[in-house]
């Protein structure tokens, strides 16, 4: 389904960030943070093409992705995604 709408709406578009957060969501709930990574990265960077860096929706993307780094052992990439974004470690939900 996350294919079918980047390929007809665009990577940019709000339903495919929304499916595509939705769908990060479920896989980091199932445990798969490697799936859940991967997704959360194309979500920042489509968000901060789309906004910019500043916008509250990247920074949220930002801190979700540095969760899950933090999740998988990868704190130097997560603490870069955090000093970048301007994001504190409590940031991933709710901006």
């Amino acid at each position: 389904m996350l294919e079918a709408r980047t390929r007809t709406l665009g990577a940019q578009h709000d339903t495919t960030m929304s499916v595509a957060a939705i769908l990060a969501e479920m896989c980091s709930a199932q445990g798969k943070l490697a799936e859940a990574g991967e997704l959360q990265a194309g979500l920042l960077e489509a968000s901060a093409a789309k906004w910019g860096a500043e916008h509250p929706l990247t920074r949220e993307f930002a801190a979700t992705l540095a969760a899950t780094c933090t999740g998988q052992g990868q704190h130097a990439r997560a603490a870069g995604l955090r000093a970048l974004y301007s994001v504190g470690q409590d940031t991933a939900a709710g901006l």
